[in-house]
Protein backbone atom coordinates (compact mmCIF):
# COMPACT_ATOMS: atom_id res chain seq x y z
CA UNK A 1 0.00 0.00 0.00
CA UNK A 2 3.06 2.43 -0.32
CA UNK A 3 1.73 3.28 -3.67
CA UNK A 4 -1.11 4.62 -2.40
CA UNK A 5 0.89 7.90 -0.76
CA UNK A 6 2.42 8.12 -4.08
CA UNK A 7 2.02 11.81 -6.00
CA UNK A 8 1.07 9.62 -9.13
CA UNK A 9 -1.54 7.65 -7.18
CA UNK A 10 -3.03 10.67 -5.22
CA UNK A 11 -3.55 12.42 -8.85
CA UNK A 12 -5.43 9.72 -9.96
CA UNK A 13 -7.87 9.35 -6.51
CA UNK A 14 -8.57 13.27 -7.46
CA UNK A 15 -9.59 12.28 -11.37
CA UNK A 16 -11.25 9.36 -10.39
CA UNK A 17 -13.41 10.95 -7.18
CA UNK A 18 -13.70 14.33 -9.73
CA UNK A 19 -14.96 12.01 -13.11
CA UNK A 20 -17.52 10.06 -10.16
CA UNK A 21 -18.69 13.25 -8.79
CA UNK A 22 -17.57 12.42 -5.20
CA UNK A 23 -20.34 9.72 -5.03
CA UNK A 24 -20.83 6.09 -4.21
CA UNK A 25 -20.49 4.40 -7.84
CA UNK A 26 -22.26 1.43 -5.87
CA UNK A 27 -24.77 2.56 -3.58
CA UNK A 28 -24.98 6.39 -5.02
CA UNK A 29 -24.08 8.27 -1.53
CA UNK A 30 -22.12 11.53 -1.45
CA UNK A 31 -19.06 12.48 0.06
CA UNK A 32 -21.22 13.90 3.30
CA UNK A 33 -23.27 10.89 3.31
CA UNK A 34 -20.15 8.67 3.63
CA UNK A 35 -18.32 11.00 6.21
CA UNK A 36 -21.46 10.05 8.44
CA UNK A 37 -21.55 6.49 7.64
CA UNK A 38 -17.55 5.67 8.19
CA UNK A 39 -17.94 7.84 11.78
CA UNK A 40 -20.94 5.46 12.68
CA UNK A 41 -18.74 2.08 11.19
CA UNK A 42 -15.97 3.63 13.89
CA UNK A 43 -17.74 3.91 16.29
CA UNK A 44 -19.00 0.68 16.21
CA UNK A 45 -15.50 -1.82 15.30
CA UNK A 46 -13.49 1.14 16.59
CA UNK A 47 -10.78 3.60 14.41
CA UNK A 48 -8.23 1.21 14.27
CA UNK A 49 -9.75 -1.83 13.40
CA UNK A 50 -10.99 0.37 10.48
CA UNK A 51 -7.78 2.18 9.54
CA UNK A 52 -5.71 -1.61 9.61
CA UNK A 53 -8.59 -3.35 7.26
CA UNK A 54 -10.02 -0.17 3.94
CA UNK A 55 -7.73 2.74 5.16
CA UNK A 56 -8.97 6.37 6.71
CA UNK A 57 -11.35 7.47 3.68
CA UNK A 58 -14.63 7.56 3.68
CA UNK A 59 -14.44 7.42 -0.05
CA UNK A 60 -12.44 5.08 -1.43
CA UNK A 61 -11.06 4.37 -4.67
CA UNK A 62 -11.42 0.72 -5.73
CA UNK A 63 -10.23 -1.55 -8.52
CA UNK A 64 -13.82 -2.48 -10.07
CA UNK A 65 -11.65 -5.99 -11.28
CA UNK A 66 -9.20 -7.04 -8.19
CA UNK A 67 -5.38 -7.02 -9.23
CA UNK A 68 -5.60 -10.39 -7.48
CA UNK A 69 -7.62 -11.13 -10.32
CA UNK A 70 -5.65 -9.49 -12.72
CA UNK A 71 -7.63 -6.25 -13.10
CA UNK A 72 -5.47 -3.66 -14.54
CA UNK A 73 -3.67 -1.49 -11.53
CA UNK A 74 -3.65 2.46 -13.26
CA UNK A 75 -6.61 1.86 -15.56
CA UNK A 76 -8.74 4.62 -14.85
CA UNK A 77 -11.27 1.90 -16.78
CA UNK A 78 -10.66 0.07 -13.64
CA UNK A 79 -10.79 2.10 -10.89
CA UNK A 80 -14.37 3.35 -9.47
CA UNK A 81 -15.41 5.53 -6.14
CA UNK A 82 -16.71 3.34 -3.59
CA UNK A 83 -17.70 4.35 0.02
CA UNK A 84 -15.80 2.67 3.13
CA UNK A 85 -18.82 0.20 3.61
CA UNK A 86 -19.23 -1.06 -0.34
CA UNK A 87 -15.69 -1.28 -0.28
CA UNK A 88 -15.43 -3.68 2.42
CA UNK A 89 -18.25 -5.59 1.32
CA UNK A 90 -16.97 -6.01 -2.47
CA UNK A 91 -13.69 -7.00 -0.98
CA UNK A 92 -15.39 -9.62 1.24
CA UNK A 93 -17.50 -10.80 -1.91
CA UNK A 94 -14.27 -11.14 -3.67
CA UNK A 95 -12.46 -13.33 -0.99
CA UNK A 96 -15.36 -15.54 -0.81
CA UNK A 97 -15.89 -15.89 -4.93
CA UNK A 98 -12.00 -16.98 -4.96
CA UNK A 99 -12.56 -19.31 -1.90
CA UNK A 100 -14.82 -21.03 -3.98
CA UNK A 101 -13.44 -20.86 -7.24
CA UNK A 102 -10.40 -22.38 -5.27
CA UNK A 103 -12.13 -25.10 -3.92
CA UNK A 104 -14.14 -26.02 -6.81
CA UNK A 105 -10.59 -26.67 -8.79
CA UNK A 106 -9.70 -28.95 -6.25
CA UNK A 107 -12.90 -31.32 -6.45
CA UNK A 108 -12.51 -31.05 -10.48
CA UNK A 109 -8.61 -31.99 -9.96
CA UNK A 110 -10.27 -34.95 -7.38
CA UNK A 111 -12.60 -35.84 -10.08
CA UNK A 112 -10.04 -36.13 -13.06
CA UNK A 113 -7.63 -38.14 -11.15
CA UNK A 114 -10.34 -40.25 -10.05
CA UNK A 115 -11.33 -40.90 -12.99
CA UNK A 116 -8.22 -42.00 -14.71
Amino acid sequence: HNFAKTGMWKKIRVDILTRDNYTCKNCGINQEQAIENYKKEIETLGKELCEMTFGISSLQIAHIKAIKDKGSILDYDNLQTLCYKCHKEKTLLEKELRKQDSQNILIEEKELIENN
